[in-house]
């Protein structure tokens, strides 16, 4: 069965309406979302409900949690301003949906688990392969697990022989798999190519996955959110170069850790 896979729409219409298009055209069986429809963008009402219409569930973000005043003191950071925006002015239904999200959601029939963050933490991050690694084993029930959360595409892939692989571009069937890891990237708020939104098409049978780029016109996000005022801009969108410079002097981690 082919599954699309989006993650962090971040209430960027203009970036959900391109993929949408591009969903239709490949037309996969279903499509799952990992989370943070909300947050940083203007259109969050519109975001949640493509979400309802055009996918088959998903999970819980962080950022929907903190529209929902789930996280306690830690909404107040700068980077949650605009989810609480959200959070006063969604409807009850959309409001309702995000309710309803599970932090970790196991798909059966293609062995494949949701999460927004990690498996042992639905809002942490996994970086690198190492961060995978052991994830990967905490859920046997499940052979690939998909996350979000990090704005970047990823996969990490280990075969039977133990051997594990870091993939962040392009399409693999990779034969032999023992565990498979994949982050379809961000939809709404990319952070390794601007204005250009990223998803995933996973294959359960043939274990094989491709990675999406589409463009979309990136000023009128921000003209909209400049001009609902909501408080804060989307999180960083550093360049390709400085990404692999920060991840070069390892402030990769700390630079992303709260948003």
């Amino acid at each position: 069965m082919r599954i699309g896979l989006v993650a962090d729409l971040h209430a960027n219409r203009e970036a959900v309406k391109v993929v949408d298009r591009a969903l239709s055209a490949l037309s996969p069986e279903r499509v799952y979302h990992l989370g943070d429809l909300v947050g940083y963008g203007a259109h969050p009402e519109e975001c949640v409900r493509w979400a309802i219409a055009n996918t088959r569930g998903g999970v819980l973000g962080n950022h929907d949690a903190a529209a929902l005043n789930l996280l306690g003191r830690e909404a107040m950071a700068p980077a949650y301003a605009a989810a609480r925006w959200a959070g006063e002015r969604l409807s009850s239904a959309a409001r309702e949906y995000l309710s309803l999200l599970p932090v970790r959601e196991l798909v059966v029939r293609s062995r494949l688990l949701l999460v927004h963050g990690a498996p042992s933490d639905p809002f942490g991050r996994i970086f690198w392969e190492e961060d995978a690694d052991t994830e990967m084993d905490l859920y046997p029930e499940a052979t690939t697990v998909a996350v979000g959360h990090l704005h970047v595409p990823l996969a990490v892939v280990r075969g039977r022989g133990g051997k594990t692989i870091l993939f962040r571009k392009g399409s693999r069937t990779v034969p032999g798999v023992d565990r498979l890891l994949v982050n379809p990237g961000s939809v709404g708020a990319p952070r390794d190519r601007k204005d250009s939104a990223c998803f995933l098409i996973f294959d359960d049978e043939r274990r094989s996955f491709t990675w999406y780029r589409v463009p979309y016109n990136g000023r009128l996000p921000l003209e909209a959110i400049r001009d609902m005022g909501i408080p804060a801009l989307p999180g960083p969108a550093q360049s390709p170069v400085m990404e692999r410079v920060l991840c070069a002097i390892g402030m990769w981690k700390r630079l992303y850790r709260e948003t």
